[in-house]
């Protein structure tokens, strides 16, 4: 006797595609992907996140205590900086707590108003900032026929809502490209921008700048563009900016959140990466890390200097840097037991630094502070 058994054709992506939830990252958009190319833009292998600390988790310089700053440049998180160019204003740079909700986020960086702007003029801006190493950004291959489109996420806040803008740069500040965003007063909100790949333009593919992205609260007068969304190359004044049209320079009681921010390659915005806290912070130190015998410091240590053999009044150290930075870094703040005449370093390149004291008296010398610094 035969049996025959039949099985019922199945349409597998169409059952794929009804499956409630979706399997992993933006699933129902990779089933509905056209090739290999957008699929793998939306599962990329390794790191999807080419913002290190999006989440501003790492504080190292202030740890987490506020930061005042006027005119100039100011770094907050780790990574981060707030720069203004506005005759009064003071800003408050501050670790917040108040993130958007169920999203994973345990910080936002916070920009307050200390004393508040009287009017703008022309020119007059106040704008996070963030560089991306041109390393990391080099696989979008921008200033290439093989260029790709790249999207920026990220949460924002502010107590007065208004007209914000959002730039991406080159390094020579030739290349700009700019949109504007609108926030709703006291509303987390999400925004999501693609940038159009520019096939021409000068972008840095080595350890210095190869994208600088701001994302500005405040702008005033002729570096503006009215006509936005475009690539601008050429330009001497960053003409690729949107205007911005918001209060928050003008009351000491506005205040700006900003976290989980996210630029990856390709032209899908997939959910925030949460890296784990050991491995941010390594990414962080390519660029600063800070030894400090403070108890709260990611690099709290104390450093022994020893003398050299037949002259003790010179004592040296070596430091092993937490991870290679950047390149040799420049070392700020050093503080040390049992002072000598001189303080000075030696670099040995981007794996560790020469700590020396020279004139020393008896006793136990410690260098007890040293800011290293290797930044774009």
């Amino acid at each position: 006797m035969v049996v025959r058994v039949s099985k019922p054709e199945i349409n597998l992506r169409d059952k794929l595609n009804k499956a409630e939830p979706p399997i992993g990252v933006h699933g129902s958009q990779l089933l509905k992907s056209k090739s290999t190319s957008e699929s793998f833009d939306l599962v990329r292998a390794g790191r999807r996140n080419l913002i290190i600390n999006g989440d501003m988790r790492i504080w190292q310089r202030s740890n987490g205590n506020a930061v005042t700053g006027a005119t100039g440049l100011k770094f907050g998180p780790d990574r981060w900086m707030f720069e203004e160019g506005c005759n009064n204003l003071v800003t408050v740079l501050t670790r917040s707590t108040d993130t958007p909700l169920d999203q994973g986020f345990k910080y936002s960086f916070q920009l307050s108003p200390s004393q508040a702007e009287s009017g703008l003029q022309t020119g007059d801006f106040a704008q996070y900032m963030y560089f991306v190493e041109g390393y990391d950004f080099a696989p979008a291959q921008w200033g290439t026929i093989n260029a790709k489109p790249c999207t920026l996420s990220f949460w924002l806040k502010t107590n007065c809502g208004g007209q914000h803008y959002v730039s991406f740069n080159s390094f020579s500040g030739v290349d700009t490209w700019g949109t504007s965003i609108r926030s709703t007063a006291n509303v987390w909100e999400y925004h999501v921008i693609t940038v159009p790949p520019p096939m021409t333009g000068s972008w840095n593919t080595t350890n210095s700048r190869g994208l600088e992205i701001r994302i500005g609260l405040v702008r005033s007068g002729s570096v503006t563009q009215a006509n936005s969304e475009q690539w601008y190359h050429g330009g001497s004044n960053y003409n690729g900016f949107a205007d911005a049209h918001s209060d928050w320079a003008f009351n000491t009681a506005h205040n700006a959140y900003l976290t989980g921010v996210q630029l990856e390659i390709g032209s899908q915005a997939t959910p925030f990466e949460h890296r784990p806290y050991a491995e941010e912070l390594a990414l962080c130190q390519r660029y600063y890390w800070k030894l400090s015998n403070g108890a709260n410091n990611p690099g709290a240590q104390w450093l022994y200097m020893i003398g050299d053999a037949g002259n003790l009044q010179y004592r040296r150290a070596t430091v092993n840097h937490p991870v290679p930075m950047k390149g040799s870094p420049s070392v700020t703040n050093i503080s040390v037991t049992n002072t000598g005449s001189s303080v000075g370093v030696q670099f040995n390149g981007t794996h560790s630094t020469t700590i020396y004291v020279n004139g020393m008296g008896n006793g136990i010398t410690e260098v007890t502070n040293a800011e290293f610094l290797s930044e774009l």
